[in-house]
């Protein structure tokens, strides 16, 4: 199987609570289809140190075991995932058993009820875990079931997401959506959504922008750097049935500022959502040297946007992208802290959340950035489409952190549904009240 990307820190894994046997069969009450599951394998007992190849994941259905899709992806002594293909591809440094960091990842939304504790495991079984997922919120549970088998382990043929490299771009073709970046570029810009009707869109949007704005001396001096001032290369991935992985080599500079290039990023990429780490690099106390330090991370939509409803936490009504600056737009509160933006329509759905360092919580804000015009000329960029159609944050109050690496991530969730402010509550959930898991024994462990 192959290896993925990232833990979800906030995560709690239940102890090992090895031999005790399952109860009797419950309900699956688990009501949340948006969220993946990640477990860590140290969490696993005594499953640690078996072979990858030897596992399956299953859940208990009609009255018997079926596979579902699963992967482990292995880290290597330093806690860096082992990719197994590219140019810096270093799936040697690991050692194909599931131990240490390795993480083992699966969707909610594939788990079952629970098995009783009589029930068979499949031929060729020996020792189990049972893997219960409960929400923190709701209360609801379901379960999982990780054995290992002495040969050929069954398998699911469902593959969630796909890599592809096609007429320059690197690709991840996902249930939800499709995303390419140009071989070599830092940002993305195409982007696909499926919607409510199972329809995935033409391409949405003309790029992703993103940049750094600094003024020195009371704003005498200014000067700003922008995405397509970057370069990044795609130096390694894995392509797993639930995940996607690409390890990104790339930084853009201005001066001391450097975005990036403090060790490679690791892009994850689910069904229906991806994050991108992003590091940030500043050699010294911003403070001492700026009037004035912000970033800003947009998505610059094309013309097939049109029809999108634009929203976000402090904006929740929203208004209509299409290229026209109209009132509503004007008067959008673009100076109050955000959790997400948002947009929904006939296309389809994203909504975008970024987490940033617990330190930074006192001294930076996230902020609305909204300009819906095609006739606006844009410094600095060089747009495919003209004008200015551009969602995203604006991070306020950079000047105020102190030097060093700092490290932030962007969340883009591509559910295959309307939302609006009222209904986003699961998507939210993801990070804001991650799944809990408690694995434990399951029947006799001994290699029936």
């Amino acid at each position: 199987m192959k290896r993925s990307g990232w833990y979800f820190g906030a995560m709690a894994i239940g102890l090992w609570a090895f031999g005790v046997g399952a109860q009797d069969q419950s309900a699956r009450t688990l009501n949340r289809s948006e969220d993946p599951v990640v477990v860590i394998a140290d969490q696993l007992g005594p499953m640690q140190g078996e072979a990858v190849s030897g596992l399956a994941l299953l859940r208990w259905q009609g009255g018997g075991f079926e596979p579902i899709p699963w992967q482990v992806d292995e880290k290597n002594p330093a806690g860096k995932f082992c990719l197994d293909q590219g140019p810096k591809a270093n799936a040697k440094e690991c050692n194909g058993l599931l131990d240490g960091k390795d993480e083992l990842s699966f969707m909610a939304a594939d788990t079952g009820p629970r098995a009783p504790a009589s029930a068979a495991k499949p031929a060729g079984a020996g020792k189990a875990a049972e893997l219960e997922i409960s929400d923190p919120v709701a209360g609801g549970k379901a379960w999982a079931y990780l054995m290992v088998f002495a040969a050929n382990p069954p398998r699911s043929p469902v593959d969630y997401v796909k890599h592809e490299i096609k007429q320059g771009y690197d690709w991840v073709l996902a249930e939800n959506y499709e995303f390419a970046e140009q071989a070599g570029a830092s940002y993305f810009d195409r982007l696909l959504l499926k919607n409510a009707e199972g329809k995935m869109s033409v391409n949405l949007v003309d790029q992703l922008n993103g940049g750094v704005d600094v003024k020195l001396m009371r704003g005498l001096i200014s000067t700003s750097i922008r995405g397509r001032n970057t370069k990044a290369d795609l130096i390694a991935w894995n392509d797993g049935p639930v995940r996607v992985i690409h390890r990104m080599h790339g930084y853009m500079k201005e001066g001391p500022i450097k975005i990036g290039g403090s060790g490679d990023a690791d892009d994850v990429f689910y069904r229906n959502f991806l994050y991108t780490p992003i590091y940030i690099n500043i050699p010294f106390n911003p403070s001492s040297v700026f009037s004035d330090f912000r970033m800003n991370y947009m998505i610059d939509w094309n013309g097939a946007s049109d029809g999108l409803n634009y929203f976000d936490t402090v904006n929740t009504k929203g208004v209509r992208l299409d290229g026209k600056m109209e009132a509503a737009e004007k008067g959008l509160n673009t100076k109050n802290a955000l959790t997400y933006w948002a947009v929904s329509g006939p296309q389809g759905s994203l909504l975008v959340r970024l987490t940033a360092p617990e330190k930074w919580s006192k001294v930076v804000t996230l902020q609305t950035y909204y300009v819906d015009d095609d006739t606006a000329k844009v410094k600095n960029i060089l747009d495919n489409v003209p004008g200015e159609r551009q969602t995203g944050f604006e991070i306020a109050g950079i000047k105020n952190i102190d030097k060093g690496t700092h490290l932030y991530t962007f969340y883009y969730f591509a559910p295959a549904r309307a939302i609006g402010a009222d209904n986003v509550g699961p998507i939210l959930n993801v990070l804001d009240h991650p799944l809990q898991v408690k694995a434990s024994g399951f029947g006799h462990q001994a290699s029936d």
